[in-house]
């Protein structure tokens, strides 16, 4: 591993930035609570978080799409229609 890959992300940088604010996959990763490499699923099937490339290629997540996606998601007040909602 890394030196650069161990060093803890630090998400309040996220939080105190303006809504065009861009993110790498790590910061947000953290953010939402979810790994990497469901992000990067997500890039290539659908239904993450809309992202942009620059033009090196680099992926970025807005803030302003990321809290979107977060406000978006569905309640539950039971495994039994945590199902059903992903349906």
């Amino acid at each position: 591993m890394s030196e650069a890959s161990s060093k803890p992300v630090d998400t309040a940088d996220f939080w105190k930035a303006p809504p065009e604010a861009r993110f790498n996959q790590k910061v947000v990763a953290r953010v939402i609570d979810y790994s990497e490499a469901w992000l990067e699923i997500k890039r290539c099937k659908g239904g993450g978080i809309p992202f942009v490339k620059d033009k090196g290629g680099r992926v970025f997540y807005l803030k302003s799409d990321v809290l979107e996606w977060m406000g978006g998601a569905k309640k539950c007040a039971s495994t039994s229609q945590y199902v059903e909602v992903r349906a």
